[in-house]
């Protein structure tokens, strides 16, 4: 049976990314040329490189990459690093089929992105209702979250804040603002 792969408490919402793993390596030249090398390498590069896309952005709940099976491999989710994961198929299970079933299964909750070039992947995705991606839109989102990571002074907080101290803290910088408005005010007259 598939495993239920629900989220804990106090995670963000947001899409839930399938990745179809191979194919997104062979869209990316430095994945496909560190694959000629050594698998291993590609599969933590891109492991590497969803963690860093995931972090980016706040609509992401979890990246799922999901690489054909190694019998060296566990077949379920596989905890990587911050929300990303990877999943090796069963023994002559191709990873498009398990994408496909883990939608069709229902084993991920909420919106789904699907990234993969395989056509039967993108038309059977659809059809399921979940959204869909080809893996050469996806090698550019990651260059532009590359792009926006090397501008000087960007920064992005480790830790998202409460709601409630966010709005403190927009009140207690109004306040500020007002009371040096009026010394400003005060210094004219």
């Amino acid at each position: 049976m598939g495993h239920n792969l629900t989220h804990p408490r106090g995670t963000a919402s947001g899409k839930t990314y399938l990745l179809d793993g191979y194919n997104v390596i062979y869209a990316i030249p430095e994945l496909r040329h560190k694959l000629q090398l050594k698998a291993e390498f590609a599969r933590k590069a891109l492991l590497d490189e969803c963690v860093r896309y995931q972090m980016s952005r706040g609509d992401i709940r979890h990246i799922y990459v999901i690489f054909d099976g190694q019998e060296e491999h566990e077949t379920g989710p596989q905890h990587y690093a911050g929300s990303v994961s990877e999943i090796y198929t069963r023994h002559k299970e191709e990873a498009d089929e398990r994408i496909i079933r883990m939608i069709r299964n229902e084993e991920i909750s909420g919106e789904l992105m699907i990234v993969s070039n395989d056509r039967y992947v993108f038309n059977r995705s659809r059809s399921l209702c979940a959204s869909v991606m080809s893996s050469f839109d996806f090698s550019q989102e990651l260059k532009k979250k590359e792009t926006v990571r090397k501008k000087p002074g960007f920064c992005r907080p480790e830790k998202e804040i409460h709601s409630q101290t966010a709005k403190n803290i927009t009140e207690e910088y109004k306040s500020l603002l007002k009371q040096t408005w009026r010394s400003l005010q005060d210094g004219k007259e």
